[in-house]
């Protein structure tokens, strides 16, 4: 069977002296991992085309036992991200989550998009790398199941409060008086965090990086999603750790 995709590929690893093993993402065919013969050779004529971030069309062979890339064509090198080792680290943390969220042989072509999209951002530098984050890490979640009820108080319905308080794992938040008997994990949440990521959920995908914080609540965003990623999926992420060491 041959497939016909575009797709960025997340993680590259070495297969004995001369190939690759690359874990890709595409639109219509989710994750895939695929061989790139020869590769690992800067002669091959996929070698460039199978790099990290890159963006490619890609002629897929599968065979009985695994996936094999036939030709690679580029469409996109994110290359910059790597000359800066937190942009870096940060562009590998997404290809993580990616990896960890997006199914095989699964149509997904909006998460493709977003990671193609905060790659992007990256890149023109035009957006704090926080609010970047905090954007693909709640987007992404949402679009695999992992929607957060922020609509109103769990207990007494309000829409806003000045003081609101939320709970990464149950993905929902309470108003500071209702708020008294909840002995749980919560961050604190201002009404403009609140209404930041409400943005990003519920707003069409061409808007969801239009928006402004302030400094200081955008590390109260930026620790919200990330909070919410690691309490709903349940493990840990080397790259995030990576990342945030960099950060101090």
């Amino acid at each position: 069977m041959q497939i016909t995709t575009e797709g960025l590929i997340l993680r590259v690893q070495s297969s004995g002296d001369r190939d690759k093993l690359c874990t890709i993402l595409t639109a219509k065919n989710g994750v895939i991992r695929a061989f790139a013969r020869g590769a690992a050779s800067i002669k091959n004529k996929n070698a460039s085309a199978t790099g990290l971030f890159t963006f490619a069309k890609f002629s897929i062979y599968k065979s009985k036992d695994a996936y094999i890339i036939d030709e690679a064509e580029i469409k996109e090198l994110f290359f910059d991200v790597r000359g800066d080792l937190e942009k870096l680290a940060l562009s590998q943390y997404f290809c993580s989550l990616a990896i960890a969220l997006c199914r095989e042989q699964a149509e997904d072509g909006e998460s493709l998009r977003l990671l193609l999209n905060s790659l992007a951002f990256l890149t023109k530098a035009k957006l704090p790398d926080l609010q970047i984050k905090a954007i693909f890490e709640l987007r992404m979640m949402e679009l695999h199941g992992y929607m957060p009820d922020l609509i109103m108080c769990q207990k007494c319905g309000c829409y806003e409060a000045g003081e609101l308080l939320f709970l990464p794992k149950r993905g929902v938040f309470y108003c500071s008086e209702c708020a008294a008997d909840i002995y749980e994990a919560a961050v604190r949440l201002p009404t403009g965090v609140l209404f930041a990521m409400r943005h990003i959920i519920y707003v069409d995908f061409g808007k969801i990086f239009s928006f402004k914080l302030a400094e200081k609540q955008l590390k109260i965003l930026a620790e919200v999603c990330e909070r919410y990623v690691l309490a709903q999926t349940e493990q840990s992420f080397a790259t995030l750790e990576f990342y945030k060491g960099l950060l101090g």
